[in-house]
């Protein structure tokens, strides 16, 4: 089976997280041929260094309690999949498993 979509993405609170915690992942995935798309939010020296490694960044900023905020980051996610057009989407903590696998999934 040869897998003509090469995306994945990884949902992620922080674009810390991702450079502390995901980056051994996501080197052997990018070794794999994989593209890697990253949602997520941080500051701009975080979003440098991935964007160094090769990883592509979607800035669809923090999850707070506010609703509407809620409905912005929901919103942000939707249009960042429906043009990533993944194979696999990756979630690691509490909020994004909720959100992006029901958004995933849709």
């Amino acid at each position: 089976m040869t897998k003509k979509n090469k995306n994945i993405v990884i949902l992620e609170n922080t674009f810390y997280t991702v450079l502390s915690l995901r980056m051994e992942i996501i080197r052997r995935l990018q070794e794999e041929g994989y593209s890697i798309h990253i949602l997520s939010s941080g500051p701009n020296n975080d979003i440098d260094e991935l964007i160094k490694r090769d990883i592509y960044i979607y800035d669809i900023g923090p999850l707070v309690n506010n609703p509407f905020h809620l409905i912005r980051y929901i919103y942000r996610i939707v249009a960042s999949l429906k043009n990533i057009r993944p194979f696999i989407v990756f979630t690691f903590t509490i909020r994004p498993n909720l959100f992006g696998s029901l958004i995933a999934s849709s």
